[in-house]
């Protein structure tokens, strides 16, 4: 259900001005639909144990070094996609919990893709067990489930050609061959 979906993602966009820089919230859809295609939108999906503060900072770190290290390269846009990923006690049960969590996340990842224009350039990039939300969410978003889980109407946006780079990734190697789990 695209609404259910929707409604547990918040977006914010980060703003750099003369005096002072900051995060404001925006609305996703709109955000969404005015994304320019000409511009390259590069996703990053960070691993287990980052709070969400942690990301964001992250994903500004990962944007400037791109920046810093190529300034000639033409303009693109960083969207950091957060998961649930906070630590919890205990690395084992850590781990499970966040194991399961990637799946739901790949589905919100599917959905939020969906939204976006079908000739954008687009690359994606997972660290641990981000690699799994991304690699689970391509599945959704190609007409794939995760544990039953699937979009519930076409996807507007197909694009069938995007860059993904997998970091440290947190699946079976195994799992992107066809018919296989992602």
């Amino acid at each position: 259900d695209g609404e259910i979906l929707a409604s547990g993602i918040t977006c914010e966009q980060y703003e750099s001005t003369e005096c002072c820089t900051r995060w404001q919230h925006v609305d996703l859809l709109q955000t969404l639909a005015e994304t320019d295609s000409s511009l390259a939108t590069v996703f990053f999906v960070h691993g287990n144990q980052v709070a969400p503060g942690k990301a964001k900072s992250r994903g500004l770190t990962i944007y400037r070094r791109f920046v810093n290290c190529s300034p000639a390269a033409p303009p693109f846009r960083l969207i950091t996609f957060s998961w649930p990923s906070s630590k919890i006690p205990g690395p084992l049960k850590d781990a499970r919990v966040k194991a399961a969590r990637t799946r739901p996340a790949g589905c919100q990842l599917a959905w939020v893709l969906a939204q976006m224009p079908a000739d954008l350039r687009l690359t994606l990039i997972g660290y641990s067990f981000g690699a799994r939300v991304i690699t689970g969410g391509l599945h959704v978003l190609a007409g794939g489930q995760l544990s039953g889980m699937d979009l519930d109407t076409p996807t507007k946006s197909t694009s069938a050609r995007a860059n993904v780079v997998l970091i440290a990734a947190a699946l079976d190697a195994n799992w992107l061959a066809p018919g296989r789990y992602h």
